[in-house]
C-alpha cells in the first residue's frame, strides 16, 4: 500500500484519539490485522477501506491518495 494511505490512516487515528486496539475493537476487526494495515505489513481488503472511510468520514480515494 501507498505511503500516503499509511500515513493517513495513522494520523486520522490519532486525531480521533483512539489507539489501535479501540480502533480494532470499533471496526470489528482484529487487532493484529489492523496493526499489520497500519504499519503496512498487510494489504488493506476493499472492505476494511470502506470500514476507515466509514469511521473517519472521508472517501476512500481521500484516504489512499491525499495528503489528510
Amino acid at each position: 500500500m501507498n505511503k500516503q494511505f499509511l500515513h493517513n490512516l495513522k494520523m486520522l487515528r490519532m486525531r480521533a484519539g483512539v489507539t489501535q486496539y479501540k480502533l480494532s475493537n470499533d471496526l470489528n476487526l482484529g487487532f493484529k490485522t489492523y496493526r499489520n494495515i497500519e504499519y503496512g505489513n498487510q494489504e488493506p481488503k476493499i472492505k476494511h477501506l470502506v470500514l476507515f472511510a466509514e469511521y473517519f468520514k472521508v472517501s476512500i480515494d481521500d484516504l489512499i491518495f491525499s495528503e489528510l
